[in-house]
């Protein structure tokens, strides 16, 4: 059954590659290979498990980044990559170390649909862990293949529905895998199988972007919301150059902000500038 699994996959991917009708391709020979993919920005904030926490709490005062790119290897297959990081930046009597950072490399690859409302079903394998040891007792990684649907409902309102699985339930039902190898096995539950992105694209200068997951569990609370909201700053000046600064402010509650601390309830405000390119 598994190696029919596999073959219908390989098979699957293989007619979609072999595709190249012009009216499906989603990029411009012309266009710049290199370019930007998720949000590239650089936050601070508060707040604990129940309530706000004042600036000085340095344990929650806590410095949030991300940078992100994508590549596009040949015709529409593109390699992405996205780092997030959590510093404990304003913790300097204890050097200021970093808390967690997840390394998130993909492979995906977009097929122009236009069948209202859904616009593009990109096609991607990922990889994202905290690149620790296992030795050291914090490793965490997820495998993971997905389908994302690109809905675009009206010029200002739409919306990612991302399906995904764990190659590591995969591996574990098949016996492919042994025990002392898989790490954090119970993240499904806390990151389910999906996650709705919701973008609501007022204008060119400001957006919101509600992003909602549900573990895969009975328990309610498990699961995250994720309110991002940002304000392009109109300087003639930077976007001469290609470049717009933004302001950024974030509300995160939940599970699974990062994947060191995947099975901790969190609530997180933070704000700071975000750079579009």
């Amino acid at each position: 059954m598994f190696k029919k699994i596999i073959f219908i996959f390989l098979l699957f991917n293989f007619a979609l590659f072999a595709q190249n009708k012009e009216e499906k391709k989603l990029y411009d020979e012309n266009e710049v290979r290199f370019q930007k993919y998720k949000r590239n920005f650089f936050i601070t904030g508060f707040g604990t498990e129940n309530s706000p926490a004042f600036f000085g709490d340095s344990k929650h005062n806590q410095v949030k980044f991300q940078f992100s790119f994508k590549y596009r290897v040949f015709c529409d297959l593109h390699f992405g990559f996205t780092q997030k990081s959590f510093w404990d930046f304003w913790e300097v009597n204890n050097s200021a170390p970093f808390q967690d950072s997840n390394y998130n490399p993909e492979l995906f690859y977009p097929i122009n649909i236009d069948i209202y409302p859904l616009n593009v079903l990109t096609i991607g394998v990922e990889h994202e862990s905290n690149g620790q040891s296992k030795k050291s007792g914090l490793s965490r990684s997820i495998n993971k293949p997905y389908l994302l649907f690109d809905l675009k409902w009206n010029s200002w309102f739409c919306q990612n529905l991302k399906a995904f699985y764990y190659f590591d339930i995969l591996f574990d039902k098949f016996g492919l895998i042994k025990d002392d190898l898989l790490e954090n096995k119970d993240i499904y539950e806390y990151y389910g199988f999906f996650d709705l992105t919701t973008k609501f694209l007022f204008s060119k200068n400001f957006n919101i972007e509600l992003l909602l997951r549900k573990g895969w569990s009975t328990n309610i609370k498990k699961g995250a919301v994720q309110l991002g909201i940002d304000f392009k700053i109109p300087i003639d000046y930077l976007i001469k150059y290609g470049i717009n600064p933004s302001f950024y402010t974030e509300f995160f509650a939940g599970y699974g902000e990062n994947l060191m601390n995947y099975n901790e309830f969190q609530i997180r405000y933070r704000f700071g500038g975000m750079l579009s390119f």
